[in-house]
């Protein structure tokens, strides 16, 4: 009695009925699938990839044209470029271990980072200054992943400490 001819044609058929019921448990559970295997892939520009381990003196990050003063347990996102002033110094570690460190009067991009169980690799663009990496997980996983541009040149790392100077003429 309560309900409308329209009101009970949907309260019969889409409250009572099991067969819309199942269909949007189903829905709901692709949903959640997608969702899962969407958060699983790459790292997005938003999502933190790393920290700041240490940051002594002039420090900075520019992030989606935003200045940055870098800070010990900052994150670090994909697409971020860090650099150092004078006397300065940046130690960044990223999720799978791998720690880059800047000297002083330094400048860096951080262009792909990938670490998952399907996919593993970085791309660093170095275009002055010192640096040093000790790589992580991902040459351990893919070995052809860990790679390094310089003005002259792309480095490919297979598991090491590296340690370059880069000139400003290149």
């Amino acid at each position: 009695g309560q309900y409308k001819p329209m009101h009970r044609f949907l309260y019969t058929s889409f409250i009572k009925a099991s067969r819309p019921a199942t269909v949007g448990v189903h829905t709901l559970f692709i949903f959640l699938l997608l969702a899962g295997v969407m958060h699983c892939g790459p790292a997005m520009a938003s999502e933190s990839i790393g920290a700041i381990q240490t940051a002594t003196g002039e420090c900075l990050i520019l992030r989606d044209g935003d200045t940055l003063t870098a800070k010990a347990e900052q994150p670090v996102m994909l697409n971020d470029e860090v650099s150092t002033g004078a006397d300065a110094r940046l130690s960044i570690v990223f999720l799978d271990e791998t720690v880059l460190t800047l000297d002083e009067s330094s400048h860096a991009a951080i262009d792909s980072y990938v670490y998952s169980d399907d996919a593993s690799n970085l791309l660093f663009k170095f275009t002055k200054g010192t640096f040093r990496t000790i790589t992580g997980g991902i040459v351990k996983q893919n070995p052809e992943g860990f790679n390094m541009e310089t003005p002259l040149a792309t480095i490919g790392i297979r598991g090491s400490d590296v340690y370059a100077i880069i000139q400003p003429d290149g």
